[in-house]
């Protein structure tokens, strides 16, 4: 029995082919020869298996230029055919160059015919009827070739058993006149005996997940005439069951899954657990459970949902919570509460024996910062200490494991030796959250935005004529990140509608930002966020940020201080602010910490992970200074300049001006904080200013 991750690739691998073939498929050639021809080859070369010997009759299924072959599936007929004809289909055509589409009908035409599922002809059906439970075979007879399997994960190995026996040679695609491939059975696990099953769906009491996959299981045996009773796990046990979760029974607390895995298990009664990830297992167990309401036994073990990387487990102390990301960008964490330092160490060292190699790495105060990759996905790994600023002064000790594919995501860039061409400069747009940074080589940093253009306030256009205008290096300009604090339409509206109205005027390398899942935020303004830089910018580097990384630019060194994952010690999230990324720019002119929106909460946990390295030039306060912010944090930074991401009559009306924000943060004479008129569109702070210089805004005028 071949393993369940090389069975689960191929899995994937067809995935894909069926969606490649969606879009590219077109009619086939209708040109063809006659299907009982024989063909004698003599010195070929085997590309895609056995080429024919003297004597041996040949199908010809692509000879001459001409495709003398159709793939023909049912529509009655269940998914898995209908995607493994299409897989069948795309796979010929990349042999002999030509365009094969699947078609859903057979015809007397002399053309060879593969035959996928029940298509209803004759040699299908008395395939189907030969085939023994969980098996497959692949048949020639009479120049038809009949496939047919259980699932589809059998019709993956039966394929790649068809075209193990044709051979290209000499411009030709041929298969043995006679060639027969059949699997023994599959053992499997019998859920059900015809409309009748002996198990119960136990799901974990409170647990609402686990409940939603419960109920889909469920309703899949209701799809298939069989009712199952459902329950939680406050049932006593009671024949056999379905567990899902972490329930009370023994069985699913053994078999605890890592990371964003699901795990299947089935004890020597016939009891099956699903923990880990339980969409991941329900989907599966749905999926190859088939009319029969049996699942091959290879499906058992750990399942990684497609688009998502493998890292080796974590084996050291702490208790695991597991979280999901942003869902399209395919990421998760692994936290473990209590770890110690060694712990990090131990889990670096594992990585490194597991084939990954060290990005980064960084530390402030008591805490560990690296970054790792294999090439196919991100490890960025912490070791986060600090006392409790809410309870306290608790030691909270905790190793975090983010997990991202690179797939989706990329590595941060650690080195940027272009050529100096200007100084850094660094403009606020509109009073708002929406700076743009001038680099050295010519390029921008754009963080934020704003508003869109249908609030009046045309945030979009008033960025790209800064941008324009601080070209010093002539042609179309180039932003080299994008950053989005956190989702909120005063913060990513502009981004998109800049996406959406200058992508063929200003190129896009990348776009910085960890996106909550939507349990925590909103999901419409993320997904403006993913579209507008997936669509709009498709050759854009898509970078999930974790605390303690590093972006080198031209002369600016980025560095992420905070994300959301690390609302370890919040008490409760109070805002959807609190997902806001905080990260500070080393320039020649000094250090600038940005902000975004974040509480007091998140400010708070800031402060006692970094308060000696907290030191800065410049701040943009928090959440606007309407509210959050922390007085402690402020002055561990000690900046000399405070910026409010608000305008003068706002700040006025809301009766802020003089102090920050509700909490009552006096404006200590040593530090000049910044409120900007909505007469004035740019303030624009150089490393050359004072604090008398400051409090006169000032438009850019190109030198």
């Amino acid at each position: 029995m071949k393993s369940c991750k090389n069975l689960f690739v191929k899995l994937i691998c067809l995935t894909l082919v069926a969606v490649m073939c969606t879009f590219c498929f077109v009619a086939c050639s209708t040109d063809s020869t006659d299907s009982s021809s024989t063909q004698t080859t003599t010195d070929t070369q085997a590309q895609a298996g056995p080429s024919g010997t003297d004597g041996e009759k040949l199908l010809t299924l692509f000879s001459d230029g001409k495709a003398n072959v159709r793939v023909v599936y049912s529509t009655s007929d269940n998914s898995f055919a209908k995607d493994s004809a299409k897989e069948i289909a795309d796979r010929l055509g990349e042999l002999c160059g030509a365009e094969i589409a699947p078609v859903t009908e057979s015809a007397d035409d002399n053309v060879i015919e593969i035959l996928v599922g029940a298509t209803g002809c004759e040699e299908s059906s008395s395939a189907m009827e030969a085939l023994a439970p969980n098996s497959y075979s692949v048949t020639v007879s009479e120049g038809k070739i009949v496939v047919v399997a259980n699932n589809i994960l059998l019709y993956s190995e039966a394929i790649d058993g068809l075209f193990g026996a044709i051979s290209k040679a000499d411009g030709a695609l041929t298969i043995k006149a006679d060639f027969s491939d059949k699997s023994d059975s599959y053992p499997v696990i019998s859920l059900a005996a015809g409309k009748k099953t002996d198990y119960t769906i136990i799901y974990e009491n409170e647990g609402y997940d686990a409940r939603t996959q419960a109920m889909a299981l469920r309703d899949a045996f209701a799809d298939a005439g069989v009712t199952i009773s459902v329950a939680t796990d406050t049932k006593s046990a009671s024949g056999k069951e379905i567990i899902i979760g972490e329930t009370t029974r023994p069985l699913s607390l053994s078999t605890k899954a890592y990371y964003f895995n699901s795990h299947l298990y089935c004890d020597e009664n016939g009891n099956l657990a699903i923990t880990g990830n339980y969409a991941a297992g329900v989907k599966a167990i749905i999926k190859y459970m088939g009319d029969t309401i049996d699942i091959p036994e290879f499906l058992l073990g750990f399942i990684t949902p497609e688009g998502y990387g493998n890292a080796p487990k974590y084996i050291g102390a702490g208790e695991i919570k597991i979280v999901e990301g942003f869902e399209p960008v395919k990421c998760y964490y692994v936290q473990a509460d209590g770890a110690s330092e060694q712990d990090y160490k131990d889990y670096a060292k594992l990585l490194e024996q597991s084939g990954f190699w060290k990005h980064y790495s960084s530390q402030s105060q008591a805490s560990r910062f690296s970054t790792y990759t294999d090439g196919y996905n991100i490890v960025n790994l912490s070791y986060i200490e600090y006392y409790s600023p809410s309870k306290q002064n608790e030691l909270v000790t905790y190793v975090n494991i983010a997990i991202d594919s690179m797939e989706k995501s990329a590595l941060p860039i650690l080195e940027d030796n272009s050529e100096k061409v200007t100084d850094i400069q660094v403009t606020q747009i509109n009073s708002v959250n929406s700076f743009l940074v001038r680099l050295e080589d010519g390029r921008f940093l754009m963080i934020d935005g704003g508003l869109a253009a249908n609030s009046g306030k045309n945030n979009a256009d008033l960025i790209y004529n800064q941008i324009v205008a601080q070209n010093v290096l002539g042609g179309k300009p180039v932003i080299a990140a994008w950053l989005i604090t956190h989702p909120h339409t005063d913060h990513v509206d502009a981004f998109y509608d800049f996406t959406q109205k200058y992508n063929t005027m200003v190129d896009l390398e990348m776009v910085i930002c960890n996106l909550p899942n939507s349990e925590m935020d909103r999901v419409e303004q993320s997904n403006k966020v993913y579209n507008g830089t997936t669509i709009q910018y498709p050759n854009a580097r898509f970078v999930v940020a974790h605390i303690g990384q590093r972006f080198a630019f031209a002369g600016l060194d980025l560095d992420i201080l905070f994300t959301y994952e690390n609302l370890y010690d919040a008490s409760h999230i109070e805002s959807s602010n609190l997902s806001s990324m905080v990260f500070s720019m080393e320039m020649p002119g000094g250090r600038m910490i940005i902000t975004g929106d974040m509480y007091t909460q998140g400010c708070k946990i800031i402060n006692a992970i970094y308060a000696e390295d907290l030191q800065c030039d410049v701040v943009q306060f928090c959440h606007h200074s309407y509210n959050g912010g922390d007085v402690e944090m402020y002055e561990s930074m000690n900046a000399k300049v405070g910026i409010w991401s608000t305008n003068f009559e706002d700040a006025t009306n809301r009766g802020l001006y003089g102090k920050i924000s509700y909490n009552n943060i006096p404006v200590d004479s040593y530090k000049m904080h910044l409120i900007m008129s909505t007469s004035e569109n740019y303030m624009v702070l150089r490393e050359d200013m004072t604090k008398n210089d400051l409090v006169q805004f000032r438009k850019f005028e190109k030198k």
